[in-house]
């Protein structure tokens, strides 16, 4: 197998585990041979429609766990509910989150109007170095050198009481997931996509398997042919004493006959018959230590043998539980059922034991030890000293008495502010959208926005380690806003150096978001990942947990330049340290104080662009919040630090007239494959509404 990622980042392992205390739910569910087919439980008339609800709103990609977590937010917070929903997704989207993973969440309390970010996102272990993928690039992301150190489960993590974010108890919250790892879940087009892309992955490790399986098989035979040629040496060793015992019974009667002649010689004969006499003795004892000795060594082989034969069985066990294939060793695809029973064990570990199951038990014990054998560098010393940040969150003013609360550094809240703030200094309104001309001029604002924004979070990097305090101050302030909307020309582009544009973005697909509203007037938007599909393509036997390859999303010394994602020196890798992200959570306030939008994204690089693009045409040009998600999009993407605009393949621009206008200042038009999923909920005139992208296939749930 290949080496497992030199270093996963200390990512969150329970990562919703992560910081909190509580949780509950229940459901019922039909349990289903692996591999056999499979239909998902689709979203209620209401659901389908994203409300009107009155209450609270759960949105994720899929609707199953959307549902998980409106149960739990019915009797719990919107914490409890969000960590809910994660576990599960953690089950049903395991190529995009899970216990492998961190994450990162926006809360915002109505009762006291404060709102805090908790950062449970993966740090560099403390063997990494900023040279370490230097000789051997690839590592960077794949396999155990790749894997990030993650977040931990219960109060420590919090700094806190339970009372502090959740209400229901701990355990509940895992009891959806744990019964959905056990009894199977359908596999869905978003999951079934990723199996099809990492099937070499997924087919190699299984391979790998069976051929070590067949080895040690074969060394059991050679060591059983080893065993009967020393048996029978034992043998013809016994054969040589019986003759030498014959050869010496036969000298005793020579001798007698030399002694009827020899009076005087016989007696000294006989005392020297005496000496050999109990030579022999000593002979016939240490040949009865032989035989012992021999004996002890047959019980340790055997004990040996049962060894081997108890981790041959185990490791038929964790094959079985290679979770992606049927008994017939052929890849699962969509509407298929996959089962999970190792991460339910896992799963119910850390229900029942809390923090100190993972980190200081067998969980931890074993995890580390499966990294470190695949040629990570993890230490259980990185589990024990990781920590969640809680920090406030960075806010910025929108129009019309609007305030947007987001996550700040290491994460991209602070290009989403900037973003955000020169196009409102455009005072958008519904006109924009209408016309060919104040659309064409509406998107290459943004596109130009876009560039601004991405040249200037080059520069951020984790607090800890860089001193980002006045950069993100001047990201968020208007007179800079208003600076570099002053540096766009309505009828022209300028080359990349001209926005600080030098290098690439990492593109990340792996990442899922859920975003809550409770009937408190409660919030969390939270976004999570364990990188690109499957993370390192490296799963945990004894534990089920897919785990990160999220050390490549450092500055990477020493690489083609096609793989340095960052220009930034103070985003190299460092240990305890977190990289810089392009997660966003984000809740949006209105002058009441109400929550007015909870909304997130995944889609690695273009998470930021996505985002602006619903909240613009949601919040200033007024949009429903269903049409602005499910809307074609214009991205920004930077290759060999040459900015392009980037349509979704998948969901091509439209009107194309427009698309063709903006051709003649931006270029050629790049269609990509990789697409940005938002899910959000909304409250318009006191009734909620929510959307989940359908470029994942999920659904919300409310009531």
């Amino acid at each position: 197998m290949q080496v497992v990622a030199k270093h996963l980042c200390l990512a969150a392992v329970a990562f919703l585990i992560a910081f909190i205390v509580p949780i509950y739910l229940r459901r019922t569910h039909v349990t289903e041979e692996v591999g056999g087919r499979c239909h998902g439980a689709g979203p209620s008339e209401r659901d389908a429609a994203g409300g009107p609800y009155e209450h609270g709103a759960v949105a994720s990609d899929s609707a199953e766990c959307s549902r998980i977590g409106r149960d739990i937010l019915v009797k719990g917070s919107v914490v409890d509910a969000a960590i809910a929903t994660l576990l599960c997704l953690g089950v049903v989207q395991p190529q995009s989150l899970g216990l492998g993973g961190g994450f990162l969440m926006t809360v915002y309390n109505k009762d006291t109007g404060t709102s805090q970010v908790i950062d449970a996102r993966e740090t560099a272990p403390l063997a990494s170095s900023e040279d370490m993928f230097a000789e051997n690039p690839d590592l960077a992301t794949m396999g155990t050198w790749n894997i990030s150190c993650r977040a931990g489960p219960g109060p420590r993590v919090v700094g806190g009481p339970p009372e502090r974010y959740g209400k229901l108890p701990w355990r509940d919250l895992f009891q959806p997931a744990v019964r959905l790892a056990e009894e199977g879940t359908c596999i869905g087009k978003h999951l079934a996509r990723a199996i099809r892309v990492r099937k070499g992955d997924i087919m190699d490790r299984k391979n790998g398997l069976r051929e070590r399986e067949r080895e040690r098989e074969r060394e059991g035979e050679r060591e059983g042919e080893r065993k009967r040629e020393r048996e029978r040496e034992r043998g013809r060793e016994r054969e040589r004493k019986r003759e030498r015992e014959r050869e010496r019974e036969r000298e005793r009667e020579r001798e007698r006959e030399r002694e009827r002649e020899r009076e005087r010689e016989r007696e000294r004969e006989r005392e020297r018959e005496r000496e050999r006499e109990r030579e022999r003795e000593r002979e016939r004892e240490r040949e009865r230590e032989r035989e012992r000795e021999g004996e002890r060594e047959r019980e340790r082989e055997r004990e040996r043998e049962r060894e081997r034969e108890g981790e041959r069985e185990r490791e038929r066990e964790r094959e079985r539980d290679d979770v992606f294939c049927d008994e017939h060793g052929t890849m699962l695809r969509e509407n298929m059922t996959v089962k999970r029973p190792q991460l339910a064990k896992t799963l119910l570990a850390v229900a029942n034991g809390g923090a100190d199951a993972f980190y200081t038990g067998e969980i931890a014990r074993n995890l580390v030890k499966e990294i470190q054998e695949n040629g990570g560098i993890i230490t259980e010393q990185d589990l024990l000293d990781f920590r969640p940040e809680i920090t406030t969150s960075l806010n910025t003013s929108l129009p019309d008495g609007l305030t947007l609360l987001t996550s700040p550094p290491p994460s991209s809240g602070a290009v989403l502010s900037l973003t955000l703030n020169i196009l409102a200094g455009y005072g958008l309104n519904s006109s924009a959208k209408h016309g060919v001309y104040d659309k064409v001029l509406t998107y290459h604002r943004m596109l130009e926005a876009y560039k601004f924004s991405f040249g200037q979070g080059l520069a951020l990097g984790d607090p800890n380690f860089v001193n980002v305090e006045e950069l993100t101050k001047r990201m968020v302030s208007k007179d800079f806003a208003d600076e570099l909307r002053g540096k766009i020309d309505d009828t022209r582009t300028f080359d990349s150096s001209y926005y600080g544009i030098s290098a690439p973005s990492p593109d990340i697909r792996g990442t899922s978001h859920v975003s809550v509203l409770g009937p408190n007037g409660d919030a969390v938007s939270v976004t999570s990942s364990i990188g690109r599909f499957f993370g390192a393509r490296f799963r945990s036997p004894s534990t089920g947990i897919i785990l990160n390859d999220h050390m490549d999303l450092f500055t990477l010394l020493g690489e083609n330049k096609t793989r340095i994602y960052s220009s930034s020196p103070g985003d190299t890798v460092q240990p305890g340290k977190r990289s810089r992200s392009s997660m966003s959570p984000t809740v949006v306030l209105d002058s009441s104080g109400d929550v007015r939008l909870v909304i997130g994204a995944s889609g690695g690089r273009n998470i930021i662009t996505a985002l602006t693009d619903v909240i613009v045409h949601h919040l200033l040009l007024g949009v429903n919040i269903s049409s602005a998600i499910e809307k074609p999009r214009l991205h920004v993407g930077v290759i060999g630090g040459v900015a392009s605009m980037d349509p979704e393949r998948r969901r091509p621009f439209k009107p194309e007239v427009v698309l063709y206008q903006l051709e003649k200042m931006h270029g050629e038009a790049t269609p990509e494959w990789h697409q940005a999923m938002v899910q959000a909920v909304t409250r318009e005139n006191s009734a909620i509404f929510a959307h989940s992208d359908s470029r994942k296939g999920g659904f919300p749930a409310g009531f």
